[in-house]
């Protein structure tokens, strides 16, 4: 297992098995900011490993950004190679799911393949679904 030291206070370790890359985020995300730095540090680690799914587990404390700024995120991150894989996004805060649901629905719009969940199996078996 390797990881990555974010510059605001998260830390990221990555693991990749059978063309998926597991990212799993600790630490203190409440700002777009961060949320853009833990994603810029995914995304690095998605085009060095030519990952075919990505499944990151959200384990941070701390409240998302609000809507408007998820939006933002999406817009931002969107042209990154991210649309040509299937994200599952797991939150170990399960009351805050329905608050990222919003990214959700805007990175669907935006030509994602991606899911919020709140349990880790749902998101694997969902992940896996129909991949070869």
């Amino acid at each position: 297992m390797d990881g990555a030291d974010g510059e605001a206070g998260f830390r990221i370790a990555f693991t990749s098995t059978s063309g998926t890359l597991r990212a799993v985020i600790t630490g203190f995300n409440d700002s777009l900011e961060t949320t853009l730095a833990c994603w810029t540090d995914i995304i690095a680690q998605v085009q060095s490993r030519a990952s075919k799914a990505l499944l990151v587990i959200d384990r941070t404390a701390g409240d998302p950004p609000p809507p408007r700024q998820l939006e933002q995120f999406v817009d931002t991150i969107s042209g990154q190679g991210l649309e040509s894989i299937r994200i599952a996004y797991v939150l170990a805060e399960t009351d805050v799911v329905s608050k990222v649901e919003v990214a959700e629905i805007h990175g669907k719009e935006a030509g994602f393949d991606v899911r919020v969940f709140a349990s880790e199996t749902d998101a694997i078996i969902w992940l896996h679904y129909g991949i070869a």
